[in-house]
């Protein structure tokens, strides 16, 4: 594991390419904030002289676990743990709402498809039913008239027709 830019968080080999990379990209523009930070590398980063007071990169390096990191990147991920199982709970609770919608739009796409087929069947027996000739009983009611007269022939209650 490299050391990581805590603005733009790309990682860099070393301490001293983090340095030289957060000195380029992310040097502070105002004199208010040069005169609160330290203005180069050499500030940050003690003299090999000064090295003796405090703890020296080997004796820092030399705390590691038995997944090689030292005591800073271990506390790091530690504090990144609550974090991340969030993230992973929720990435979690996507995948599951996203399943059960696509189980929905199969269920969907499956009842589509079989309305679709069944009006074809529907569709398909409406024309076999039109083309074959079906046997119509015409009625009708007509009446004589007689041309002279202009009465008309009606039926009684005998059977035989009157002009009335």
């Amino acid at each position: 594991m490299g050391f990581i830019c805590p603005e733009c968080r790309v990682a860099q080999r070393s301490q001293l390419a983090l340095m030289e990379h957060y000195d380029t990209m992310h040097a502070p523009t105002t004199s208010s904030q040069d005169t609160r930070q330290p203005s180069s590398r050499r500030d940050l980063v003690p003299s090999s002289h000064e090295r003796g007071t405090t703890t020296s990169s080997s004796e820092r390096h030399s705390h590691t676990d038995a997944d090689g990191l030292s005591v800073d990147q271990r506390a790091f991920l530690d504090a990144l743990a609550p974090q991340l199982l969030e993230m992973k709970q929720a990435s979690r609770a996507i995948g599951n709402a996203l399943d059960h919608h696509n189980a929905q739009l199969d269920r969907l796409d499956a009842k589509s498809d079989k309305a679709k087929d069944d009006m074809r069947l529907v569709t398909a027996k409406a024309i076999n039913l039109t083309r074959t000739s079906m046997t119509i009983d015409v009625q009708f009611r007509c009446a004589l008239q007689e041309q002279h007269s202009r009465r008309f022939l009606t039926p009684t209650s005998h059977g035989d027709p009157v002009f009335r």
